[in-house]
């Protein structure tokens, strides 16, 4: 019986260790309304929140001009005007799907997806794919 008392224990423990997320609509831009996605914000466990972003029907790259190269990350936090570039999405080209991951202080922030000539882009570039804004933003 003590054995099922702590592994109930030790159950309970771990599911209230486990950090709620919540997952947001990524919108497709003007020039692509059908690639959208998912975006999911967890809190981490040495503060802030870790970003996970999943972007569905990416447009073949080669379609879209032949110096694009990759997909590109950007997180921008409230408060700040500069968009933060959190790295290239890793693509499944069978299935046209995207994923990246950044992390952030704050769970106020805009996140974009673009379309860069570069793997280590400076500042985004004109060409959006997908954007969204979470919570309060200033």
């Amino acid at each position: 019986m003590s054995h099922r008392l702590a592994l109930a224990f030790a159950l309970a423990l771990t599911t209230a260790a486990c950090s709620a997320s919540t997952r947001y609509a990524l919108l497709g831009s003007r020039a692509f309304p059908t690639t959208e996605g998912e975006i999911t914000l967890t809190e981490a466990d040495a503060g802030g929140y870790d970003v996970v972003v999943v972007v569905d029907s990416l447009p073949n790259l080669a379609r879209l001009g032949p110096t694009y190269t990759h997909y590109a990350l950007w997180l921008t936090e409230a408060g700040t005007e500069t968009p933060e570039f959190a790295g290239v999405l890793r693509v499944n080209e069978e299935t046209r799907r995207g994923r990246g991951a950044g992390h952030v202080d704050a769970a106020s922030l805009e996140v974009r997806v673009t379309v860069e000539e570069s793997a280590t882009p400076e500042r985004p570039s004109g060409v959006g794919l997908v954007q969204s804004v979470l919570g309060a933003t200033e």
